[in-house]
């Protein structure tokens, strides 16, 4: 039987993308909902770095939880940029009317100028480590556009939480 690791797995193998899946009320409790930690948790080598500082440990820790209210309030899928330019999309699972877990999908550049910029800009203000930065984010990355991203995109469409409800549904079906 597939779950939900393996899907993720499936999604990042060998690309620089992390997934992560902050649960608010236990449904990843179940064995096919199951996930690793460094899933469970928003962490990646270039996260790591800039979290390294005080300040930086604060600024990441802001951001999300700013990105925590607005998918529990809005109950709608968003993207953006954090402080230091990864791109990051945020869905929220709902169940009935609960936003049961919000889904991440980041660690990505869009455009690379605009993280490089940013990278510095952040820094200055943190006190993280440039040069550390730059060299995780942008070593084996290939320049990628918006217009690349919509061209590359167009016609997927990857339901992670219908995959989510249905992986659940069949994990409480085979415990009866």
């Amino acid at each position: 039987m597939q779950n939900l690791q393996f899907l993720i797995d499936m999604l990042t193998r060998g690309r620089k993308l992390h997934i992560s899946i902050l649960d608010l009320n236990g449904i990843l409790n179940t064995p096919t909902t199951k996930i690793a930690f460094e899933n469970v948790i928003h962490s990646k080598k270039f996260c790591d770095i800039a979290k390294s500082t005080e300040k930086g440990y604060r600024a990441c820790l802001h951001c999300k939880n700013l990105a925590n209210t607005k998918a529990t309030t809005s109950k709608k899928a968003f993207c953006g940029h954090c402080l230091y330019g990864i791109y990051e999309v945020a869905m929220p699972v709902i169940v009935g009317d609960t936003v049961s877990a919000i889904v991440y999908v980041g660690n990505a550049i869009v455009d690379i100028d605009h993280t490089k910029k940013r990278i510095e800009k952040t820094c200055h203000y943190t006190h993280v480590d440039k040069q550390k930065l730059l060299v995780v984010a942008l070593l084996g990355r290939r320049r990628t556009t918006n217009k690349t991203l919509d061209a590359n995109n167009r016609g997927v469409d990857l339901d992670i939480q219908k995959v989510a409800l249905d992986m659940l549904a069949d994990d409480v079906y085979n415990a009866t």
